[in-house]
């Protein structure tokens, strides 16, 4: 007798979360009774998310409570770490008052057109240069996520002084009689493309305040982040957010709390909405236009084997090498010429990116053209366009018999797409 056994084997297919958020309240002394946040007392605590990212999210807070001593109050606070499953912070405070209760809303987001910066607890205040890495990341947010104030008054905003497709500057304005007041300060920077945000601008809130109602955005959260405060420093700070939401609205107000010794702080706020589901995807260039010429030139042998053009941006590469080029997001078509010196017993052979969402012999376009004692030199024209008005993060490759472009895209992955590979190849 045979025995047929048969294995049934199941396979778990892992469900990622791609982006999270919460209210942490740990940071409390009248529910935790261990959080004496002063003379040097540091904790560590770690908030879990909901479910489980693929890669380690990007994170970003914004304080919601602040209740703390006047005068000579120093709350100092970071991100550790930042796992798939959980973050950890850091909460410190140096000085020998109390930091009584530290309420934040946290942000956890894996996509790669958001990028976060940390400039956490910085002693020395100074304008602060950052190298980003998506040219299409044009809208730029702070939060404060931390403070020390000595004895007397402090004013100041923290802004963007400068803004380029590969770095930002954050820089500060205060009160040049008050700076000396301000002894550290902790922020976070976080960038994002136009399309992902909805910003109502800047608000100055010197007393309690309550918004108008404001409609709620599909898939995006609205932020309050703390750029700036102008606190008089003669009573101990008392400020909180609290919301009031509808099925289609919500409304949010500042306020303090108890009676004196209560002073609330003056501050100034982001009013945005950041999406943490996006509609729109950048895809690679594609080739809508292609023109070859071959021909015998006289003036070949001076010339480099292998060189490209791209006229819209008045660059030429004609050495062997890697370079790497952002194209404006106003030139579309793009043009690019490449020259290939041709001899006999070769050929050239270009493949253009045609069609993004086509497979097979669909998504290239392909030419061949063989070389003889006639031709010496075979030239490819060509135009390229974006499926939106965008900035193109170009890498370029020029070797020997051979040059290649590859455009760099930043979706909820990061991901690098061949455009444009053009061989001189044996017969």
């Amino acid at each position: 007798m045979i025995y047929l056994i048969l294995s049934i084997f199941y396979l778990s297919v892992q469900s990622y979360i791609t982006y999270d958020s919460g209210t942490y309240k740990g940071l409390d002394l009248y529910t935790q009774s261990s959080f004496v946040c002063k003379n040097g007392y540091s904790t560590t605590k770690t908030i879990s998310f909901s479910g489980t990212f693929e890669v380690a999210p990007q994170v970003f807070i914004v304080l919601e409570l602040l209740d703390m001593a006047e005068s000579n109050t120093d709350f100092r606070f970071q991100i550790s770490t930042i796992t798939t499953t959980n973050f950890n912070i850091i909460a410190s405070c140096t000085s020998s008052r109390q930091v009584y209760h530290i309420d934040f809303n946290w942000y956890a987001i894996d996509d790669k057109r958001i990028e976060v910066f940390n400039s956490f607890n910085m002693d020395t205040i100074t304008s602060k240069q950052f190298t980003h890495e998506n040219p299409n990341a044009e809208i730029a947010i702070i939060s404060v996520t931390s403070i020390y104030y000595g004895s007397g008054a402090i004013d100041f905003k923290l802004f963007v002084s400068e803004f380029t497709t590969t770095s930002i500057t954050v820089d500060i304005n205060q009160d040049s009689t008050k700076a000396v007041n301000l002894k550290q300060l902790g922020y976070q920077l976080i960038l994002t493309t136009n399309d992902a945000v909805s910003d109502l601008g800047l608000r100055s809130i010197t007393s309690s305040y309550t918004s108008p109602a404001l409609n709620k955005l599909t898939n995006k959260w609205l932020v309050l982040p703390i750029v700036g405060f102008n606190y008089l420093n003669t009573l101990m700070i008392v400020q909180k957010k609290t919301y009031t939401t509808t099925a289609s609205t919500i409304t949010y107000s500042f306020s303090k709390w108890g009676s004196n010794p209560l002073q609330f702080a003056g501050v100034t706020i982001r009013e945005i909405w950041i999406s943490y589901i996006f509609t729109t995807q950048y895809k690679a260039l594609q080739c809508s236009f292609v023109r070859i010429s071959q021909k015998y030139d006289l003036e070949q042998l001076t010339k480099p084997k292998v060189y490209l053009e791209i006229p819209s941006v008045n660059q030429v590469y004609s050495t062997v090498g890697d370079f790497s080029l952002i194209v404006d997001k106003s030139i579309s078509p793009v043009q690019i010429v490449v020259h290939l010196k041709c001899q006999k017993d070769k050929k050239v052979v270009g493949q253009f990116n045609k069609c993004n969402n086509c497979s097979g012999s669909q998504k290239q376009y392909v030419f061949s053209r063989n070389c003889n004692s006639n031709i010496n030199q075979i030239s490819f024209y060509l135009r390229f366009t974006p499926n939106v008005q965008s900035y193109q993060k170009l890498k370029i490759s020029i070797l020997d018999t051979s040059c290649s472009i590859t455009q760099v895209l930043y979706n909820q992955i990061k991901s690098e797409e061949n455009i444009l590979n053009v061989q001189i190849l044996n017969v």
